[in-house]
């Protein structure tokens, strides 16, 4: 697959099924192999990180983001999410878990407030991110713009 950047053609680049493909292997060796790659082709277009992986736990399939995400259980998400962060890391290439926190609409994303009980915010749309943390330790992590529970996550 080769990829346009403005009126050039850029290297070629890899292609891979979507994330919840990964994530339904439950392989992450799979996910390490991924990274080494994903960081391969990064750094040829003098990146040096990438968006990803996707690990917010989708709320509904209606948002049209599902495809990005690894699994519907949070555990599975996290460890994939850990793999594939900590293989792109030891490549040199900086990943960026996204999008923290309870992101699930793309309509009126700066407007949305998410109501989450606190236990469910707890076990199910922070397990990821806290697993992610422990086991690979992100460069970096994208927030999302919605509030969750009254409170605006990118700037708290």
């Amino acid at each position: 697959m080769h990829v346009m950047t403005g009126t050039e053609l850029a290297a070629p680049a890899t292609s891979f099924a979507n994330a919840t493909c990964l994530g339904a292997t439950f392989d992450t060796n799979l996910a390490t192999e991924m990274g080494k790659v994903l960081a391969a082709d990064t750094k040829a277009r003098g990146a040096l990180c990438l968006l990803g992986p996707t690990i917010n736990i989708q709320r509904s399939p209606l948002g049209g983001r599902a495809f990005e995400s690894f699994s519907e259980d949070p555990t599975l998400s996290g460890r994939i999410s850990a793999a594939y962060t900590k293989s792109l890391q030891e490549n040199g290439v900086s990943a960026t878990p996204k999008h923290y926190l309870c992101n699930d609409q793309e309509h009126d994303r700066v407007g949305q407030d998410a109501i989450v009980q606190p236990r469910a915010l707890r076990e199910i749309y922070l397990r990821p991110f806290q697993i992610t943390q422990a086991l690979a330790n992100p460069w970096a992590v994208m927030s999302s713009y919605n509030k969750v529970s009254q409170r605006t996550i990118d700037k708290e």
